[in-house]
């Protein structure tokens, strides 16, 4: 439902482009080659895979709004593909900080389990040191 609520809000964004490039393939010949050349490949491709293919090329008045949709078509995708590679680039780089930074939490964890476990062993040294029965009320430093 999204995903063509999308669609569909995406190529009425497009539409006004479509619009402007068919009046720039008017003015311009070497664009309009282009748009009739793409049309062209676009409709024998739709015949082909519709199974209608009757060996006629399009003209270059239907050539041109095909050329034109396809190349709106690749812009929209292009855009498309550029928002969901900044999606999964900020995606990874978040799983990226988090992962340093479970790595720094794990390392000071690492650091004060080694600070203690050499306090535990100079505790255990000096416990060694006291002897081990004393009579009550003495002082072994008399």
């Amino acid at each position: 439902m999204i995903s063509k609520l999308l669609s569909l809000v995406f190529r009425q964004a497009v539409k006004p482009l479509g619009t402007h490039m068919l009046l720039y393939a008017n003015n311009f010949p070497r664009f309009k080659i282009v748009c009739v050349a793409l049309g062209r490949r676009y409709h024998r491709l739709t015949c082909k895979l519709q199974g209608q293919c009757h060996h006629q090329e399009a003209s270059d008045e239907t050539a041109i709004p095909l050329g034109i949709e396809l190349i709106t078509h690749l812009i929209a995708l292009a855009i498309g593909l550029s928002f969901v590679a900044a999606e999964v680039t900020r995606s990874l780089r978040k799983e990226a900080k988090k992962q340093r930074d479970t790595l720094a939490r794990i390392a000071g964890i690492r650091a004060e389990l080694e600070k203690l476990e050499l306090q535990a062993t100079e505790l255990r040294g000096s416990l060694r040191t006291l002897p081990l029965h004393q009579p009550v009320g003495t002082n072994p430093r008399q």
